[in-house]
């Protein structure tokens, strides 16, 4: 059950509004994304989820200052500063999304966002126990609604559009295929880093189920995607969902929220854990979260995804490179230390 749950925590990280709206790929592939793309990328964030719970059980830190003290040493201040960078964009992401996504029932943003974050916050005073029992019930569920939308969006399609997505992808994909996971792996790795009671094995079997979860799932949406005419819009898979009718719009609305909102937790968890030393109180750490997060929101869903996230990426191949470079020294002294017994 145990790695059940960390499978579902890896997949929550990644299922946020960018990605279970279509948005996100889009945004990182074009309008007409290759369906190869989503092998490429489930691989890619399987070796990207064994490298940070590799470092959260080697490094053993209860949060992410102490895990970039021990990784980079007295350079920790830059990963320090990265990962807040990161985490505040991806809080304001979330919120944004919140806002974009129920103001499609009613306007009345920045109310919804509001609501969500205090929400979000009293959750996050639970803890990564909590995060872990909402990740391993709702995921599944969402992840059934948007396979549901999806097949709908095949079966109204006259097959036209469809046809390009098994031409191989373009050679600008490549690149943003390590761009786009790097920015995913990086909301997760402030709370992946801090997790240390998992062995091996249960890493690499939570690592394999969730990739191959993540790049079924993306394959699923690029083919729906290259269906529909409704990839212009803020939240395509939205607009799939009402274009099939009344019912499948409001498990939309619902499912994407609760994707919204499990990313939110991931974020905003990382953010806490990192302030809380310097605040010296749970809930000092977590109101100046929030309202950081509030504030980025107001620059609005589609912008944050476009112009952001990608500079994210960027950012975290560099912090991606440095934990690599640190599991590998300490392989080899491992080794020096077990030729010398």
């Amino acid at each position: 059950m145990k790695t059940f749950s960390l499978a579902f925590l890896l997949v929550g990280a990644v299922v946020g509004a960018g990605f279970a709206s279509g948005r996100e790929i889009l945004s990182f592939f074009g309008d007409s994304p290759s369906i190869f793309i989503a092998p490429l990328v489930g691989a890619v964030f399987f070796f990207g989820s064994i490298l940070f719970l590799s470092v959260g059980a080697k490094v053993k830190a209860d949060n992410i200052t102490a895990a970039n003290l021990l990784i980079m040493g007295n350079k920790h201040i830059i990963a320090d500063i990265l990962l807040l960078f990161n985490g505040v964009i991806m809080l304001g992401g979330m919120l944004a999304a919140m806002n974009s996504l129920f103001n499609m029932l009613l306007p009345l943003s920045p109310l919804y966002a509001f609501m969500a974050g205090i929400l979000c916050a009293i959750l996050v005073a639970r803890g990564l126990k909590g995060l872990l029992k909402c990740n391993a019930i709702l995921t599944p569920i969402v992840i059934a609604i948007m396979i549901v939308i999806c097949i709908f969006a095949i079966l109204r399609s006259d097959g036209t559009g469809s046809q390009t997505i098994f031409f191989a992808p373009n050679p600008l994909n490549y690149p943003m295929i390590l761009i786009y996971m790097s920015m995913n792996m990086m909301l997760a790795s402030t709370v992946l880093t801090t997790i240390h009671t998992f062995n091996k094995r249960q890493i690499m079997t939570a690592s394999f189920l969730a990739s191959i979860v993540i790049a079924g799932l993306m394959a699923v949406l690029i083919f729906a995607l290259n269906s529909s005419s409704d990839y212009y819009t803020a939240m395509p898979l939205v607009s799939m969902a009402l274009s099939s009718g009344p019912i499948l719009f409001y498990f939309a609305i619902a499912a994407i929220g609760v994707s919204i909102f499990t990313s939110m937790m991931t974020a905003m968890i990382g953010l806490d854990s990192w302030l809380k030393p310097i605040t010296g109180g749970k809930w000092y750490s977590i109101v100046i979260v929030l309202i950081s997060g509030l504030i980025l929101s107001m620059l609005g869903f589609e912008t944050v995804v476009a112009f952001l996230y990608p500079v994210i990426g960027v950012l975290g191949l560099v912090y991606i490179v440095w934990c690599i470079v640190y599991l590998a020294k300490n392989r080899k002294k491992d080794l020096t230390k077990d030729k010398s017994i």
